[in-house]
């Protein structure tokens, strides 16, 4: 499930809050789970030291400061928190620094992480996942910058890529290299694809949250020098489901018809939970749109179409799953299961429901529990005269009602192939 991105972050000494768009805040982390997690005593002080959003587009960093005597030095850690996976993970991260220095981090757009911290006098800095370290240092050797400038202090520090920074200090003399150059580029394609297999899996949801999400990747050549230098290229890559994308059945809208309130009686005998009177309902135009009218010798086969926000896409052929959204049952398929070609019996919203009788009724077939029929090893033997209930574009398989019977049905759809995407 897509959950949305935060658009601010406060804090005080201990706690950390994210700001959404609709102006809600959620706590992420305290000290107190800290000092848990790091094992502190309640002795010794923890604090929150500041917060920055890191080059990835769904993590946050927390800078921790602790100290025992808190009279010379303190410790910096650094704890990153996913907002998808809801996660707080501690880097491999210590730094000790003066008490009285407040460090400003500052993430590089990086597929991994790397940045730079700096307070009044020096600047820290942390490549290749923080294997790569050190401060930027003097002619003098101390690393302090106020010497360079009269004893002024570092207000801001600009990135251009990790090897600008030091070469500018360092004051190389890039132009003494300028000469004139031919070449040829060549075009290089790279495809990215998952191919991974969904279908009768042992947790589909645990399966699909551990192959989905966002990935970061850096791009560069082969071969560089440090001598001229260029920006990392650095692209993401979103695995999952597209939010744009979205199902309706073909014929149906909602605008074509006049809309009027009314309500409708269900027969008691023709919902699936028996209950002990008759449903009254309420059509919500706004939710369903216009009804399509058909007669009651009249069989019908959803086409389901696929869409984004540039329009259709195309139709859906995947196998899907109709039902009645207030437990009507009056309602049948044409093709029985031997029809369709299944060697032992398919699963039904009746097999379903008494195996998830946990769950609403919505929720008791799906895509995370669909096996097919058309297998010996899959299922068991049975009664292959019962009414086949998975719809497909090229099956022919059709919804159809008694004789003689009317009525009002409000259907939903779900794909039930658990590798369409």
């Amino acid at each position: 499930e897509a959950r949305n991105r935060s658009h601010i972050a406060i804090w005080t000494e201990n706690e950390v809050y994210l700001g959404y768009t609709n102006l809600s805040f959620v706590k992420i982390v305290t000290t107190t789970e800290m000092r848990n997690r790091l094992n502190i005593s309640s002795l010794d002080t923890l604090t929150i030291h500041n917060v920055e959003y890191t080059g990835h587009p769904l993590e946050l960093a927390v800078l921790f400061s602790y100290c025992t005597t808190c009279t010379v030095t303190k410790t910096i850690y650094i704890v990153i928190y996913n907002e998808d996976t809801r996660q707080q993970v501690c880097q491999d991260f210590e730094l000790d620094v003066p008490i009285n220095s407040f460090l400003v981090p500052r993430f590089i757009f990086s597929a991994i992480t790397e940045l730079i911290l700096w307070d009044k006098h020096r600047i820290y800095y942390y490549y290749n996942n923080f294997t790569d370290n050190g401060v930027i240092q003097t002619p003098t050797g101390n690393g302090n910058l106020s010497i360079l400038s009269n004893d002024s202090i570092i207000h801001d520090v600009f990135m251009v890529c990790s090897y600008l920074i030091q070469q500018f200090l360092q004051r190389l003399a890039l132009s003494k290299f300028a000469r004139k150059i031919n070449f040829v580029v060549r075009e290089t394609i790279l495809s990215f694809s998952q191919n991974i297999n969904y279908e009768a899996v042992k947790d589909y949801f645990k399966l699909q949250n551990q192959n989905t999400g966002l990935v970061l990747l850096n791009l560069r050549p082969s071969e560089y020098s440090k001598t001229c230098p260029t920006a990392k290229k650095v692209f993401q890559i979103a695995v999952g489901c597209d939010k744009n994308k979205f199902i309706a059945v073909k014929g149906f809208n909602n605008t074509e018809c006049l809309h009027h309130d009314f309500s409708y009686v269900i027969e008691k005998s023709y919902l699936r939970h028996r209950p002990s009177k008759n449903l009254k309902v309420r059509y919500d135009w706004n939710a369903y749109g216009c009804p399509l009218k058909l007669d009651s010798t009249e069989k019908f086969q959803p086409v389901i179409q696929l869409f984004d926000d540039n329009g259709f896409i195309e139709n859906v052929e995947a196998n899907f799953i109709v039902w009645e959204i207030h437990g009507r049952k009056d309602y049948s398929f044409n093709n029985t299961m031997k029809q369709s070609g299944c060697l032992n019996e398919a699963q039904t919203w009746k097999s379903m429901t008494e195996l998830n009788k946990h769950l609403p009724l919505g929720n008791a077939w799906g895509p995370e529990n669909y096996k097919h029929c058309f297998s010996y090893a899959i299922g068991k033997p049975g009664d292959l005269n019962q009414p086949y209930e998975i719809i497909n574009h090229s099956n022919g398989n059709h919804l159809f009602w008694p004789e003689g019977h009317s009525g009002m049905y409000i259907f939903c759809v779900k794909i039930l192939d658990p590798n369409y995407r």
